[in-house]
């Protein structure tokens, strides 16, 4: 990959993990012409009528001060999203300058990467400078926020990541050449050769394999098994003679081998046979589907991927860094973020383009650093320090995973995935044992919603969900389905949770981890709370800014909850939204909700959880209770092609200001856009044949709203 000209027309290739719907993505963005010329010229527009007409779904009602709350304790709650995950940083800049510096945060799955790394942004020194009115400090942390677009094109061109971007190359087949490395991998997995030809196509294609070591991030669990067992007949000259020899003519089941090569060859087709199954839903999870989901390895090493983002990390909160970083990174702050205050990133690197230059000065400074601590410390020295750090150690930070309790249910859930990797090729594909995999053998009582965080705050957030669930001081928000399987977690450091809540089942098998206190627990990824509002209600934030996309919610989540609790009432046909067939019905009740009429449904265990018909439901109420609600259209977008603008609309989208909270005044007046629920009118033309509120999931419809909010 030739990196050395970066003038020059090409892609870039990205990945990261989010991980609510989807955890692993790639994002194919240019860079040969101005992104600004591409999207909006904001600052050229003078006329707030003119910024309103351009978006028919928007209105910008009159500023009313007098009647405008101040902001007095306000955290975020965010949604995580999976590959669309680069959409929270325009969102979250323009939260923080719209209302100021938030108190706390919560997410999980790829909110947790978010969290993570905002927590990182405010604990920059530089950000953090006791001199700075809050008004400045929040001119400052939207910078650096918004800096992470630019982080991003520097990151990929770095001889020091290319082993990790290189094996992206050669899975996709960039090169798009029928005889190319990555177009022989995707052959085989179409058209699932014998394992005699696979083998002899893994030799074509050993640098895959080189670098998918290299990388580390793809190293996992599933790649690291097929790998053995190919090393294991790699490393056996006859038996390696016998396969090649026999590939026109003999099955592997017809050799004339030993017991021990025979078994070499069963473990070798057994093990591809996972590894086609993981490469095949890489990127497009199918809780309905893939079978095999919460018992298969993944082919990600999300420690690895810890790491990465712990690197990162690092250098925002300037926590590992040389002075020599700092003094750039203190003059890229000085130089950039005031002047370019109210801009995207895109909008900056078209206006300021000494901007990213001086961003890629202070990166370049900090990736020196690193070099130099590689030769003089040991390797245990060089895990990223950010990720010693305890969730809520330095900023009031909750993150969610969902949960399996019950040491009986663990131990019978583990045996089961000891089962499943001890099968045969012929026993995975065995219709009947498929079917024997998809109900998850748990009970409702297993399942749990647990988060970590400081732990005083867990305290609280137990306290008051038991204290408020009867009597006159009686909340809501305490008796909703989530509310009741509130698990606290306790302490523990970023590195754990990253490696956890991130981890969607599909892309990781069943993970038991222990906390602090040596409790045992299964993980199955931070699908679970996708609007942690009530939490952070429940902490003690008085406000609630929530920042989602439009629409229900995500059929994988939807997906994974009837894996595990059956919802006998909901087909899965019914929870697919994006079959988009005329006549088709899901997208309208996933936008909508099912209403009383269908009493069944509506009184399900399904619809005490998602049904935005339900005023009552889990979904429902966290929305409402919501005093902001940031509006994105991150779902409009497809990563491969509009990385960037996805991230500007994000910046830029439509706001809810259910509490009528405070703006700081940061953002030009006509690039603010807003929402009232009276805007939340039935529209034709979202889903052929239906009628659907606009805003649907983000803001509610005006006969929709729950009496207790």
């Amino acid at each position: 990959m030739n990196c050395n000209n970066r003038n020059n027309n090409k892609s870039i290739f990205i990945l990261f993990i989010a991980f609510n719907i989807i955890s692993i993505f790639l994002m194919t963005f240019s860079f040969g012409e101005s992104i600004d010329s591409q999207i909006y010229s904001r600052t050229q527009i003078k006329d707030p009528i003119e910024k309103v007409s351009q978006n028919s779904d928007t209105i910008q009602p009159p500023q009313n001060n007098n009647a405008s709350r101040a902001l007095h304790n306000y955290c975020i709650a965010i949604r995580g999203n999976g590959e669309l995950m680069p959409a929270h940083w325009g969102a979250l800049a323009q939260a923080v300058e719209n209302f100021g510096i938030p108190k706390g945060m919560a997410g999980g799955s790829s909110g947790t990467i978010s969290t993570f790394l905002m927590e990182s942004f405010m604990m920059n020194p530089l950000f953090k400078d006791s001199q700075l009115s809050l008004k400045e400090r929040a001119v400052y942390l939207a910078f650096i926020i918004k800096s992470m677009e630019g982080f991003v094109t520097f990151y990929t061109d770095q001889d020091k990541f290319q082993h990790f971007f290189e094996t992206i190359k050669l899975i996709v087949n960039i090169d798009n050449t029928e005889d190319g490395i990555g177009k022989k991998l995707i052959n085989f997995i179409e058209k699932n050769p014998n394992p005699q030809k696979l083998y002899l196509i893994f030799k074509d294609v050993k640098q895959l394999l080189s670098e998918i070591q290299n990388s580390k991030v793809f190293y996992g669990e599933q790649v690291e098994r097929f790998s053995k067992s190919y090393d294991a007949i790699n490393s056996r000259t006859l038996l390696l003679d016998k396969l090649v020899k026999s590939i026109n003519t003999l099955s592997s089941s017809n050799l004339s081998l030993s017991d021990s090569d025979q078994k070499l060859v069963t473990t070798f087709e057994s093990e591809y046979t996972k590894l086609k199954d993981s490469l095949a839903i890489f990127g497009t999870l199918n809780a309905k589907d893939d079978k095999g989901l919460f018992y298969r390895g993944g082919i990600v090493n999300f420690k690895e991927l810890a790491n990465i983002f712990g690197i990162i990390a690092d250098f925002y909160s300037l926590s590992n860094t040389s002075n020599t970083t700092l003094g750039e990174f203190k003059k890229l702050l000085s130089n950039c973020a005031f002047k370019t205050s109210g801009m995207s990133w895109a909008q900056i690197e078209s206006i300021n383009p000494e901007c990213k230059k001086s961003l890629n000065l202070s990166i370049e400074s900090y990736l020196n650093d690193l070099a130099i601590m590689k030769q003089k410390k040991k390797p245990i020295e060089l895990i990223p320090k950010r990720l010693h750090d305890l969730v809520g150690e330095n900023f009031k930070t909750l993150i969610s995973t969902s949960v399996i309790q019950g040491q009986d249910v663990i131990t019978k859930l583990l045996k089961y995935q000891i089962e499943y990797n001890s099968k045969s090729s012929d026993e995975l594909n065995d219709p009947n044992y498929l079917e024997s995999l998809t109900q998850l053998p748990v009970r409702d009582q297993n399942l749990k919603f647990g988060y970590w965080g400081n732990k005083n705050d867990l305290v609280k957030i137990e306290n008051y969900i038991v204290s408020h669930q009867i009597g006159i001081n009686k909340d809501v928000l305490t008796t909703i389905d989530k509310s009741k399987r509130f698990l606290s977690l306790g302490e523990a450091t970023w590195q754990d949770v990253l490696s956890l809540s991130p981890a969607e089942p599909g892309l990781s098998p069943l993970l038991p981890f222990k906390t602090l206190d040596n409790t045992s627990y299964i993980s199955l990824g931070g699908w679970s709370d996708l609007h942690p509002i009530p939490v952070l209600k429940f902490m003690g934030c008085e406000n609630v800014v929530y920042i989602t996309r439009q629409g229900g919610e995500a059929y994988f989540a939807q997906g994974v909850s009837k894996r595990i609790l059956g919802f006998p009432e909901i087909d899965w046909k019914d929870l697919d939204s994006s079959l988009k067939t005329p006549g088709n019905r899901t997208p309208l009740y996933n936008n909508q909700g099912r209403g009383p009429e269908n009493d069944l449904v509506y009184n399900s265990q399904w619809s005490k959880m998602y049904n935005l018909a339900n005023p009552n439901s889990s979904f429902n109420l966290s929305v409402n209770a919501a005093d902001a609600i940031i509006c994105t259209r991150w779902d409009s977008f497809d990563i491969k092609k509009d990385f960037r603008k996805m991230i500007d609309d994000a910046y830029h989208a439509p706001i809810y200001n259910h509490s009528n909270l405070n703006f700081l005044g940061l953002k030009p007046a006509y690039d603010l856009r807003w929402v009232t629920p009276e805007n939340n009118t039935l529209s034709t033309n979202i889903i052929e044949g239906f009628e659907i509120p606009r805003f649907s999931g983000c803001v509610p419809s005006v006969n929709n709203k729950s009496e207790n909010y």
